[in-house]
């Protein structure tokens, strides 16, 4: 999972943005584009429920909230791209996002093979089809997005995808801690993405496939 950071954003009791601001807000400037992530960031109610839906699957505080920064990362992304074409409401897409990667994550840890799923819950849970898309980025990846990238980056996205521990890929890669693995982890999925803007072939691949 990705590192925690404290975040600091300023106070948004008094604003209320619709999720048609918020997407017009995201493509547009990069200053009314940060407002709007930090906007989204301030949902405390949202990021109870995720952090405590980690915990009742076998996570932790840190987890939650790394599941909580991944989930407003893939937002931007796929708002930006497209792909989020609004058949849901920005706060069920966000957290179904993040239920898709905690428990991609959980299956990893446990070493349980399972085809790329969602699980469906009262509400917000429905497996939509930008969910699908963005399961399918796992997929492409793993079939060779990876050779676009440095050797180090390779080695470590690897072990990762094979659910390696962060302990087992610092071993691996003589890094001094787990704590630097999953920062150059962090690193090198950021790299990903920045393959993935500049080869539009692949987006269209996986939307194809």
């Amino acid at each position: 999972m990705l590192q925690s950071k404290i975040l600091t954003f300023p106070s948004f009791a008094t604003m209320k943005y619709s999720d048609a601001d918020i997407i017009s807000m995201i493509i547009s400037s990069d200053s009314s584009r940060k407002q709007a992530i930090e906007y989204v960031y301030s949902w405390e109610n949202l990021k109870v429920k995720i952090h405590n839906f980690v915990l009742r699957r076998g996570g932790s505080h840190t987890d939650g909230l790394d599941v909580f920064h991944e989930g407003i990362i893939a937002l931007d992304r796929n708002i930006r791209r497209g792909v989020f074409k609004a058949e849901s409401s920005i706060e069920g897409y966000l957290y179904s996002i993040c239920r898709f990667i905690w428990n991609n994550e959980w299956r990893k840890k446990k070493k349980i093979t399972t085809h790329n799923s969602v699980e469906t819950d009262q509400n917000h849970d429905e497996v939509t089809p930008e969910i699908r898309l963005f399961a399918k980025e796992e997929k492409m990846m793993l079939r060779g997005i990876l050779d676009l990238l440095d050797d180090s980056c390779r080695k470590i996205l690897t072990l990762w995808k094979q659910s390696y521990s962060m302990d087992e890929i610092a071993r691996d890669l003589n890094l001094s801690s787990a704590q630097l693995a999953k920062k150059y982890k962090y690193r090198c999925l950021k790299k990903l993405m920045v393959v993935l803007e500049k080869k539009p072939e692949l987006l269209n691949a996986l939307k194809d496939e």
